[in-house]
């Protein structure tokens, strides 16, 4: 028996079209703050190379942490409910 391990089939989603119609809204109601973020430590990484990286992600979450959107999402997690990103 074949496994589909593929992300869609592992979330449940369709596998065509699903992204380019879902994507954009789920990815909006996410920690924009933290999305951000990993944009440019995606767009630095090459310059500083894989060994820095470590690094640089430990030194980009202690802002983070200190976000709403950060807060707000440990507030919630005890309770098992999905969490709000006010985007700050």
């Amino acid at each position: 028996m074949a496994v589909n391990t593929t992300a869609s089939a592992v979330a449940g989603q369709p596998r065509h079209g699903t992204v380019s119609r879902c994507a954009p809204r789920r990815l909006a109601a996410g920690p924009t703050t933290a999305y951000t973020e990993v944009k440019a430590l995606l767009r630095s990484g090459g310059a500083a190379g894989a060994p820095a990286a470590p690094r640089r992600e430990a030194v980009a979450q202690e802002p983070l942490g200190s976000t709403k959107d950060h807060q707000g999402a440990v507030r919630v997690l005890p309770a098992h409910r999905k969490p709000s990103f006010p985007g700050r």
